[in-house]
């Protein structure tokens, strides 16, 4: 993996984040905020992510059916997932339907623990959260683990 951080857009909820994931979410807030120039409103727009250079190794779009897009004849799949990609980020991990705000935050909590200090192993972390959440009482329910999704590069063997 290289040294390039990963970019989180989290879904808002009431808990508040700390540590790493406060650094994520500030480059998430910068993200949002350097589409903006002069006659512009200042949040990028999905047209506009192709434009703007992203380097990311990965873009973590915890918000709702963030993994969704429209499909277009002879693109494929046309959403943020897409154009986070064609815009430079190497994965993309997003949602498939509307998630819940409580659930989201242990899952990103335990999505960012399980890549540890490194932030590498995108799908096994991944595969590790869903497991945590499955075999939890309270989010044991596909709804609120099966949403999120990986997008992009495989990963190479070592």
């Amino acid at each position: 993996m290289s040294d390039r951080p990963p970019i989180s857009i989290p879904v808002p909820y009431s808990r508040s984040w700390s540590g790493a994931q406060a650094s994520r979410t500030h480059l998430a807030t910068a993200l949002w905020s350097c589409g903006s120039s002069a006659g512009e409103n200042g949040h990028l727009q999905l047209d506009e992510l192709p434009r703007t250079p992203i380097v990311a190794e990965l873009v973590v779009l915890s918000a709702c059916e963030t993994g969704r897009g429209r499909i277009l004849a002879g693109e494929g799949v046309w959403g943020f997932q897409s154009q986070f990609l064609s815009a430079g980020a190497k994965n993309v991990v997003g949602t498939l339907w509307r998630v819940e705000d409580e659930s989201t935050a242990e899952f990103m909590e335990e999505f960012y623990r399980e890549m540890g200090p490194e932030l590498t192993d995108y799908a096994h972390a991944l595969r590790a959260s869903k497991l945590k959440l499955l075999h939890s009482g309270k989010w044991h329910h596909p709804y609120y683990w099966a949403p999120f999704v990986l997008y992009g590069e495989a990963p190479t063997s070592k």
